[in-house]
């Protein structure tokens, strides 16, 4: 409809919609006028037709409204957007039915947001196909499951240093 609207070909909008290629100034500024005329949104199920990529990151935390693993999850997705990216969340305490889901969604990776071990481990059991990762209290979990985490001990330390030096 784009395209039609201003008269060009679908590869020139695609160049414009999608910021690849060679396009000239003038005429990117008419296709946005008819993106915006027309309130065009691309398609992110389309899009992944013919990229093979579904651009989707599978979350899987637990049901507990703690501070941490909420935040973390907050901060995940907003990152996940600014890059382009989606986040499909799974919220429970075990993890079989989060790893179908995220398979058919054509998932390219998992973030496990694993505040306890049992969590954990039950993604390091899993054997998923696509990268995983768990945030953990510090744990490896083998299996090709990364692992970050943050040092909340070594934080605490530093922190009590640094306050008995002043």
């Amino acid at each position: 409809d784009v395209a039609e609207l201003v008269g060009l070909s679908h590869q020139t909008v695609s160049r414009v919609v999608n910021g690849k290629g060679r396009v000239s100034p003038r005429t990117r500024e008419r296709v946005q006028a008819a993106i915006d005329q027309l309130g065009y949104r691309p398609n992110s199920v389309a899009r992944a037709l013919v990229t093979a990529r579904s651009g989707i990151i599978g979350v899987v935390t637990t049901t507990s409204a703690h501070f941490g693993p909420s935040s973390m999850l907050v901060a995940l997705e907003v990152a996940a957007r600014e890059a382009g990216l989606f986040t499909s969340v799974v919220a429970l305490d075990r993890f079989g039915s989060a790893f179908d889901h995220f398979s058919s969604l054509a998932a390219e990776a998992i973030v496990v947001i694993a505040p306890v071990d049992s969590l954990a481990e039950a993604v390091a059991s899993q054997g998923a196909s696509v990268p995983v990762v768990a945030v953990s209290g510090g744990r490896a979990f083998g299996r090709g499951v990364s692992v970050v985490h943050a040092d909340q001990r070594g934080g605490a330390r530093a922190l009590a240093e640094h306050l008995m030096s002043l």
